[in-house]
């Protein structure tokens, strides 16, 4: 396998820490089995912050990569505000 070239470092402040708990939950199984070995993905929980990090053999999967998750990290919180707006009353 070719040598990881290219790489980024996310850091990505979410409130509440129910948010940051369901993306992080959401993305792991995404980052333990990427669909393609063009590039490794992490992620963690720093304090108030996702930190995702993002290795590839080159420029267009580190582009590829970071524009599948960003995706994910935004809709999962989309969903919970979704959520956190229906459960209140009027």
């Amino acid at each position: 396998m070719e040598s990881m070239k290219r790489e980024a470092t996310i850091r990505i402040t979410l409130k509440p820490k129910e948010f940051l708990d369901s993306v992080l939950a959401a993305l792991t199984p995404e980052a333990s089995a990427p669909p393609s070995d063009r590039f490794r993905v992490s992620v963690e929980v720093d304090g108030e912050e996702l930190v995702l990090r993002i290795s590839a053999r080159d420029t267009a999967s580190l582009r590829a990569a970071l524009n599948s998750y960003l995706r994910w990290i935004g809709a999962v919180r989309d969903a919970c505000e979704a959520v956190s707006r229906a459960g209140k009353k009027p």
